[in-house]
């Protein structure tokens, strides 16, 4: 069992690691004007800002960002942002419970 709990622990961690770099890049690639971007950077931009809408709404690194959004004056994106996470939260509890039942592990 504890390989598995290892293996989960590190699978969690890479995947919030990919979440958070998605997130920089993103910021990194918006906050650049689009002058001074190369042709790839513009093609990463537009990629970039054409699944950021999806990826919002699984990250679990997005609610950490959305106190920079209640900064520029957006409360209701704060209050969409503790909503999605509150949601996601719930969603791997549930998930976890599942897995858990059909691998036969007990409380």
């Amino acid at each position: 069992v504890s390989r598995t709990v290892r293996a989960a622990v590190v699978g969690y961690v890479v995947v919030v690691l990919l979440f958070a770099g998605f997130d920089a890049a993103h910021a990194i690639l918006t906050s650049i004007p689009i002058e001074n971007l190369s042709l790839a950077a513009l093609y990463a931009r537009a990629a970039a800002e054409a699944v950021a809408p999806f990826i919002n709404h699984v990250s679990p690194t997005y609610g950490v960002t959305s106190g920079a959004r209640v900064m520029n004056g957006d409360p209701a994106g704060m209050a969409l942002a503790i909503m999605q996470t509150i949601v996601l939260c719930l969603a791997m509890v549930a998930l976890a419970t599942v897995i858990a039942r059909k691998r036969g592990i007990g409380r």
